[in-house]
């Protein structure tokens, strides 16, 4: 099940790197990586979060989701990345 996840998750980024650019689709896929691993450590890691207040896990999360909200919309990542393309 796990690898059938994985090839999924693979085929899904490197169709959206076809169709958006890599600062539009990168931020995200980082966002849904921590997001997964987040929710299912207390399934699949028996991680405990008896004591962990859920609040500041989604606050956490609404922080990493902001953070790639900004990234997406900064225009400067876009231009360093054209000025590195350039020089390769």
């Amino acid at each position: 099940m796990a690898g059938a996840g994985a090839a999924v998750a693979l085929i899904s980024e490197m169709t959206a790197f076809q169709r958006a650019p890599v600062t539009h689709v990168f931020p995200v896929i980082l966002v849904v990586q921590i997001a997964v691993a987040v929710g299912l450590a207390p399934l699949l890691l028996g991680e405990s979060w008896a004591r962990t207040p859920v609040a500041g896990l989604v606050a956490s999360l609404a922080v990493v989701a902001a953070g790639a909200v900004s990234l997406i919309g900064t225009s400067g990542v876009g231009a360093a990345l054209a000025t590195g393309s350039d020089n390769a």
